[in-house]
């Protein structure tokens, strides 16, 4: 019979839940996942697990400090389904970790992630939400560029710490250029009453683009800081904007003029109320129907 190397660290189980991000009408799916992977890890002995959550978990609030270190509280925006499944998550990990003395839990928190092979569905309606708001030079937003989040999954595997840290870039986007890099959205200013309404009517009825909830984190800084991850000896090699422009599905509109622009979002936004409109009464019809 070989010989069993016993140096060989044994790889810990891990989930990522920061996946699920595009699922916004699934978010419920998270919690479920999380406990079936806490019970593997408990059926299989395990002393260590990862969960890569995310630093949405922190919530969108006027008074965030910035940037947001570790030790802030959890408090997510409430009427976002996924940031709300993923601080329950990670309230289930704690449990798991602190049941049973010796166990250790990493959490890894990451801005949103972005992929230039695959759209996310967060970063565009995160966009789409941000091309709309008459953004304030104190707004701040951070995208990851996916090859460094591996490498901080890579890291961590290896280092297995006990604890949160949160993964993004250094720095951030801020005010106008934060907008303009938006600004391929194709949205109209309108009050900010106004457009939560359509919001949430096109989500029910339309299934997007902007969830319920997300609009705040277009409004207030959540950054977050990288320091505890960097002293693990973590560095990000993806800028911020650059990871946004990779993630993002191109600018066509960077071609036509301002004025042209500004004339196909006024019917951009003319023929999404329109057809929230008609969505409302052809539901209401079959409603009556019944």
């Amino acid at each position: 019979m070989a010989a069993v190397d016993t140096d060989v660290p044994v790889p810990s189980p891990e989930l990522d839940i920061s996946a699920y991000a595009d699922s916004f009408d699934r978010a419920d799916l998270i919690v479920d996942v999380t406990r079936s992977f806490l019970r593997s890890a408990t059926d299989s002995g395990q002393s260590h697990v990862i969960l890569v959550s995310t630093a949405m978990v922190y919530g969108a609030w006027p008074n965030n400090p910035v940037p947001i270190s570790e030790r802030e509280p959890v408090r997510p925006v409430p009427s976002f389904a996924f940031a709300v499944s993923c601080a329950t998550s990670e309230a289930l990990v704690d449990e798991w970790r602190t049941a049973v003395p010796g166990r250790t839990a990493t959490i890894l928190r990451p801005v949103p992630v972005v992929s230039p092979d695959r759209p996310s569905r967060l970063v565009h309606a995160l966009a789409d939400a941000l091309g709309g708001e008459a953004v304030s030079a104190d707004l701040a937003a951070q995208f990851l560029h996916e090859d460094d989040l591996d490498t901080a999954k890579q890291l961590v595997r290896r280092l297995k710490p006990d604890g949160i840290l949160n993964v993004a870039p250094d720095g951030s986007i801020r005010g106008e250029r934060l907008h303009e890099l938006s600004s391929h959205a194709l949205n109209v200013a309108l009050p900010a009453w106004a457009r939560e309404s359509v919001d949430a009517v096109r989500w029910r009825f339309l299934n997007g683009p902007v969830p319920p909830g997300l609009r705040e984190y277009a409004r207030h800084s959540w950054d977050v800081s990288n320091e505890k991850l960097r002293a693990l000896g973590w560095e990000p090699r993806v800028s911020n904007e650059e990871s946004y422009v990779a993630g993002s599905d191109g600018s066509w509109l960077d071609a036509i003029s301002a004025k042209r622009r500004q004339e196909l979002a006024l019917a951009g936004s003319v023929a999404a109320v329109a057809g929230t409109v008609l969505a409302v009464i052809r539901f209401a019809r079959r409603s009556r129907r019944r």
